[in-house]
């Protein structure tokens, strides 16, 4: 908005007269436009004092309170774009178009750096209110920290650390690989400003395994069971689904199937399928489908083949088994088709396509053994009480409410049992989880913590056994990553995504968005009370990207014959000095 007509011209100087005795000199007199929500755009005429003895600075402090050192927008419009880009997942041309009609013309460009400067800001208000974050923490009993790490298929690695309880961002960097080293580095970050936490959550990784031993020995540390069982499953039938992988695609089954479909289709009369289901309210009973043509029934085989996904509970292999029940459900209609007095026509043509897929002995050998071994992992899955066959809540389960005494008893008579002792015998794989489950048991069941806070209350806390919440926030980075880049993963946008992005989700905590304000009524305000040069150098740091090539680098290597150069001269120095010269 404008409240004048005229953009006016404010005069502004330090309110600071005098120094070491003497009255401050006039350094330099500079102009400058800042354009705010509040105000709209206003000329500023600053004069900058210093002291003749000392030479300390004195720049006006009224311009400050606007924006930033040097910057033309005000902080009510930076936090305005750091909340579109981050919270409303709005693209930069989106925000442009906004403020336009709020009479603040900005580029696509100064949206862009603006959202990284509200990062900035943001992170150094964090930094500045660390006691008060931790003392919030310990006011709960404490900590139990989740870590994990992505990149989503290259790029940088983002690796974030989550309190539990108040699901507050504690730390999070950038690294070329979620190696021990860069873990171990995010984490003596955490340490050093929070403290030892209660308790760690992580997936199985070698690198977050090493790294919690590394910086808090002696800490009661657990694994995810999700990630634990996903570890198990991929290990005791990995090789038989990759297997009939293989043979599904040689044989290319499933395209031959879409392709009798599509042709079928044609045929299909769809306001008399329509009229034969009646309405939506009405149950499908098996009366519906009597007398029905051939031609129909052979259509809707096929389809219900190939809707195999509807069994699927968004788990991922390997408590989804895609593969397994794309055979079951082929096999099951090619036995109803065989059991047939007779068939004809496109029922035949199903029958010979499904003979062909379903006589080869091992294709049917391999899903015969990953059904048996399905079988025991499910058995695994239902006493870890998580992701179970039968349960809906996908990565939203995070296994709450179970008696660990209970269920350790219950891992320890499965594994003990006459049936996989037997196996363990005969089938290596089953060896290897029943080492595996042995490797981990310490830090497969999480124990209840006693605490006393500061108040002196008894509070009894229970770490969460799954690392979900960070698969979970993950989740919605990647999510809200492709509503703002149109498509994008976030793979591709942590190159250029600051290290501290993730901190933005603090702001969604009422509890954190208070202690960051402090007596400030708006995050405007309170940015104003940073200084400018702290977060200029961590802007600058922030975008020194490890894989960005500096351009005298990128100038050099455009040289086609830069190898005969740099030998040459390397090699050959006396040879080469003429043509050097």
């Amino acid at each position: 908005m404008n409240l004048f007509p005229v953009h006016p011209t404010i005069r502004a100087e330090s309110e600071q007269t005098n120094c070491c005795g003497h009255d401050l000199l006039i350094q330099k007199t500079e102009k400058r436009s800042i354009i705010t929500l509040s105000i709209g755009k206003i000329h500023i005429h600053e004069t900058v004092k210093q002291c003749k003895i000392c030479k300390k600075i004195y720049a006006p402090e009224q311009p400050s309170q606007l924006a930033p050192q040097y910057g033309n927008f005000g902080f009510d419009v930076m936090v305005y774009v750091g909340k579109a880009v981050f919270q409303r997942h709005r693209t930069e041309n989106e925000i442009a178009e906004e403020l336009q009609q709020q009479n603040v013309l900005i580029s696509e460009r100064e949206v862009s750096y603006l959202a990284k400067k509200f990062i900035c800001y943001l992170a150094v208000a964090q930094q500045e209110k660390i006691p008060e974050i931790r003392e919030l923490i310990e006011s709960n009993g404490g900590s139990c920290l989740h870590f994990d790490g992505t990149n989503d298929g290259g790029g940088p690695h983002l690796i974030v650390a989550i309190d539990e309880r108040e699901k507050l961002v504690l730390g999070s960097i950038k690294a070329s690989s979620e190696s021990t080293e860069s873990v171990s580095n995010l984490l003596e970050q955490v340490k050093c400003g929070y403290g030892n936490p209660l308790a760690l959550v992580h997936d199985m990784s070698k690198a977050n395994l090493s790294a919690a031993q590394n910086v808090f020995p002696g800490i009661a540390d657990y694994v995810c069971h999700f990630h634990f069982l996903r570890d198990i499953g991929k290990d005791l039938f990995g090789y038989e689904e990759a297997q009939i992988r293989s043979i599904l695609q040689g044989n290319g089954i499933k395209g031959h199937l879409r392709t009798l479909a599509t042709k079928l289709k044609g045929f299909i009369n769809a306001d008399q399928l329509q009229w034969r289901l009646g309405k939506k309210t009405q149950s499908l009973t098996p009366e519906i489908f009597c007398r029905m043509e051939e031609t129909t029934i052979a259509y809707l085989l096929i389809e219900w083949i190939l809707d195999f996904t509807e069994e699927l509970s968004g788990y991922g292999f390997p408590f989804d088994r895609e593969k397994l029940i794309f055979i079951q459900r082929m096999q099951k209609v090619r036995k109803l088709i065989h059991a047939l007095p007779h068939s004809h026509g496109y029922l035949q043509t199903l029958q010979r396509e499904l003979d062909g897929a379903l006589e080869n002995p091992t294709l049917i050998k391999h899903a015969t053994e990953m059904e048996k071994k399905a079988e025991h992992f499910d058995q695994l899955r239902k006493i870890l009480r998580i992701a179970e066959p039968e349960g809906s809540d996908g990565l939203n389960d995070d296994a709450l409410n179970c008696d660990m005494t209970v269920m350790k008893e219950e891992v320890k008579k499965f594994i003990n049992s006459k049936e996989i002792q037997q196996k363990c015998i005969t089938d290596l794989d089953y060896s290897k989880m029943v080492k595996q489950i042995k490797k981990y048991w310490n830090k497969l069941f999480t124990k209840p913590i006693t605490v006393t806070t500061k108040t002196g209350q008894a509070v009894t806390i229970q770490p969460q056994r799954t690392n979900n919440l960070m698969e979970r926030f993950f989740r919605e980075a990647n999510r809200d990553a492709r509503k703002r880049t149109g498509g994008k993963t976030l793979g591709h946008v942590l190159t250029t995504m600051l290290a501290d992005t993730p901190l933005v989700k603090n702001l969604e905590n009422k509890k954190y968005e208070k202690i960051i304000l402090g007596d400030c009524a708006t995050l405007a305000e309170r940015f104003a009370e940073i200084e400018a040069k702290q977060v200029r150098e961590k802007l600058t740091q922030a975008m020194q990207r490890e894989d960005k090539l500096h351009p005298a680098v990128k100038r050099i290597i455009k040289i086609p014959k830069l190898p005969d150069y740099l030998i040459g001269i390397s090699i050959f120095p006396e040879s080469n000095q003429a043509a050097c010269c």
